[in-house]
């Protein structure tokens, strides 16, 4: 016989009650519904205190109320009589809010039975609202106040773009995350150090919170920063350590809330757990990456179905998106987002609400941490000044050791007996220290803070240099209960990475340089480009800087990355490395060949490399001999063929960025020629992390001869509007791009043929 569709709904409904009850009051796993006086009861529950009758039903009529009063009536006064000890206790329990007459039908029959909906009645599992209250007041990931570096934060939330991956099409809001996970859909947020990720979290932890308070949920979201979980696979566990962090007594109920599928588990920075040691070698630093996250694939394989989890961390923290699903067990139906930088127009609104006015020069990155540390710092106001006319017109490298200046002479001006220069020391040298760290960020000790400070001063801080200390400059607060502090942008701790180097190279001697060794993480993009600008302001030789490459290659190998900074400097210099050189797993953010410069006497083994840039080479015996590396981007080259047989060997090359394929869609729009240019270049600047393009670049890539003339006058357009800037090193001339316009020309090159924008526009 089959059942009627309406009696089968009631029975999923009783077994969800059933299923909730039995982890409401543990140990009673195997009760259930009975049969007493031949008669049905949904469900018994006996525990050491009580004896709980429930009768469930999706019914809203008041003669459904009165019959199972009665029957609740009846089994409460059996059970009183079968447990004198225990309180006992019937639950009438509807689907929908019940109605006045169902509870004042049973309100006549028995004083021992409560009447409440299911989503009520999901409340006495935990109480929720006090475990919002408790994880209030500890820290969402690095989402700290940027001035009294405490969770809670004077700004309000500045919306970030939040573009929905592969192909960044369709942006998704907060709110519509929010709906995403209350319908168990799973979301990773992806996104650099500084880009918003844990204040998108604690945003939609807040307004979860609210729709709880204000009963229009009765699920809420818990929250926990996974670098408080180190060594941790159970969930469970990690539950039960996070209640210790955030100060919540019921760790227990906190387990079963989320078993029962109460909650939306939000997982920030799965790139912040540590990991071992670097194993040296691609394959099993994979395994080590999938090893590092087993905490977080568990959360999204044993949260019960239908229950929405979302994570957080930085993007390229993987080698590969296919990588990043496989380790953290994402469904193939997982939402996955990029956070990118503030808009122009979102700059303004944070510098307005903290009644700033300061202009923000285009080569700072508008990540929102760094914007609102520089602004409550006052940092912005105290850039423009007698060195430059306008500071915008710099170039990147020279604005940034201007910016580092401007941080430590106003530092010093606080009143404490250390000079601008000694701040700037300290500041680079922790810097250093970073570097030996997984992130290169940190987290620093602040006994290491401290000793940064004797070696720079040759002194132990005073009082007055302890409270600089605690407060520094481009650091914030990463584990409060320890003191441990980590860099707060990428960038910004890539520019001050550079002045150890220097010194190093004005004098290579090891025991100078002891920090330096065993380091991790060599220099990225705009350190290189500051390494260069700091090397000609200081009128460095090419033999001090050779020199010293030949000094870290034979003192000790531990000074490898070092080796590595040197290497990338000459070669981008136009000079050719004149002394053998062996470097192992290291990464790089690039490394670019120009055509002069010989690389040949260089090694690299097992090292990952996010862009090669190969465009002006033409002889490829110039190039470094590769062994097992990971390229994900060639760039200047449209394939392989002597390449692979001369100089790489067991090398992997995800894409070449020159290919007919990347351009020829652009190239075949409907759209004049001069547009076709604005768009390639637009690509070739925007759909790169890090660094600018060689203008040479330009002209690559399947242009016609019409096209290729029409790049002088494309260039000067994205000047003249902001997009790009134009700076010149050693002859050659590079471009740049103006981060705080990317969600501007991400819409374009989503739609070029039907965007407004006023790039695109013809001129009648």
């Amino acid at each position: 016989m089959v059942k009627d569709p309406s009696q089968e709904e009631d029975q999923v409904f009783e077994d969800e009650v059933r299923r909730f009850a039995r982890l409401l009051y543990p140990g009673n796993e195997s009760r259930g519904a009975q049969m007493i006086d031949d008669k049905e009861r949904d469900a018994v529950f006996v525990t050491d205190d009580f004896a709980i009758a429930i009768e469930a039903t999706r019914s809203t009529k008041k003669e459904k109320a009165k019959k199972d009063g009665t029957k609740l009536r009846d089994i409460v006064l059996m059970l009183s009589r079968q447990y004198p000890d225990k309180a006992v206790r019937g639950f009438f329990i509807t689907e929908q809010e019940p109605s006045a007459h169902q509870r004042e039908a049973v309100a006549k029959i028995s004083p021992q039975i409560s009447v409440m909906s299911f989503s009520v009645y999901q409340h006495k599992l935990i109480d929720s609202g006090r475990y919002i209250s408790d994880r209030k007041n500890y820290p969402f990931g690095s989402a700290l106040d940027p001035f009294t570096q405490k969770p809670q934060i004077r700004d309000r939330y500045i919306p970030i773009g939040l573009a929905e991956l592969p192909d960044k099409k369709i942006s998704k809001s907060v709110d519509e995350i929010q709906t995403e996970l209350k319908s168990g859909r799973i979301v990773a947020l992806l996104g650099e150090f500084g880009a918003g990720k844990s204040m998108t979290m604690r945003q939609i932890f807040l307004n979860l919170s609210k729709d709880l308070l204000a009963a229009r949920s009765s699920i809420f979201p818990v929250y926990l920063n996974l670098r408080d979980h180190n060594g941790q696979s159970d969930p469970s566990e990690a539950l039960f350590r996070h209640c210790t962090r955030v100060g919540f007594e019921h760790d227990k109920q906190l387990v079963r809330a989320w078993r029962a599928g109460q909650t939306i588990v939000l997982l920030d920075g799965f790139d912040e757990i540590s990991s071992p040691v670097y194993p040296g070698t691609i394959n099993s630093l994979e395994t080590v990456r999938r090893r590092t996250v087993t905490l977080v694939r568990n959360f999204i394989d044993q949260t019960p179905h239908g229950t929405g989890v979302m994570v957080a961390g930085r993007q390229h923290y993987f080698d590969s998106n296919s990588e990043m699903t496989r380790a953290l067990g994402l469904p193939k139906d997982a939402l996955m987002l990029s956070a990118s930088d503030l808009t122009l127009d979102q700059v303004r609104e944070l510098l307005s609400f903290r009644e700033k006015k300061d202009s923000f020069p285009a080569w700072i990155p508008p990540r929102p941490l760094l914007v609102a540390h520089l602004a409550s710092r006052d940092v912005l106001k105290d850039l423009d000044g007698k060195q430059f006319a306008n500071i915008s017109d710099v170039d990147r490298a020279a604005g940034w050791d201007h910016l580092i200046g401007v941080i430590s002479n106003r530092e010093a001006r606080l009143g404490f007996e250390v000079d601008g220069t000694a701040v700037r020391m300290i500041l680079e040298r922790l810097a250093s220290m970073a570097r030996s760290t997984a992130s290169g960020l940190g987290p620093l000790k602040f006994d290491e803070l401290v000793n940064a400070f004797k070696m720079v001063s040759n002194d132990f801080p005073d009082q007055e240099s302890f409270v600089l200390l605690q407060r520094l400059a481009t650091l914030q607060v990463y584990e409060p209960d320890k003191n441990t502090r980590t860099f707060i942008d990428d960038d910004l701790a890539d520019a001050l990475r550079v002045g150890d180097v220097i010194r190093y190279v004005e004098w290579p001697i090891r025991n100078q340089h002891e920090h330096l060794l065993g380091i991790q993480t060599p220099l990225g993009n705009l350190g290189q480009e500051v390494l260069r600008h700091l090397f000609k302001d200081r009128d460095i030789a090419i033999g001090a800087l050779k020199n010293a490459l030949k000094k870290s290659v034979l003192i000790d190998d531990r000074l490898q990355v070092i080796s590595a900074d040197l290497v990338q400097l000459l070669l981008q210099m136009g000079e050719s490395i004149d002394v053998d050189v062996a470097l192992t797993s290291l990464f790089f953010p690039s490394l670019t060949m120009s055509g002069s410069t010989s690389a040949e006497r260089v090694t690299l083994s097992d090292c990952i490399i996010q862009e090669l840039d190969v465009t002006e080479i033409s002889d490829i015996t110039k190039l470094p001999l590769m062994y097992n590396c990971e390229i994900e981007v060639m760039s200047g080259v449209s394939g392989l063929d002597a390449f692979s047989q001369e100089r790489l060997h067991g090398c992997n090359i995800g894409a070449f960025s020159d290919s007919s394929e990347n351009s020829t869609a652009i190239l075949s729009l409907p759209i004049d020629d001069l547009h076709r240019v604005i768009l390639t270049i637009l690509q070739k600047l925007f759909m790169k992390s890090g660094k600018g393009r060689r203008e040479l670049a330009f002209y690559r890539g399947g242009l016609t001869e019409n096209q290729r003339s029409l790049v002088p006058s494309a260039l000067e357009k994205l000047q003249t509007e902001s997009f790009a800037w134009k700076e010149r090193h050693r002859g050659t001339i590079l471009w740049s791009p103006n981060r705080s316009m990317a969600d501007r020309v991400m819409k374009m090159l989503s739609a070029p043929s039907l965007s407004d924008d006023p790039l695109l526009k013809v001129k009648k």
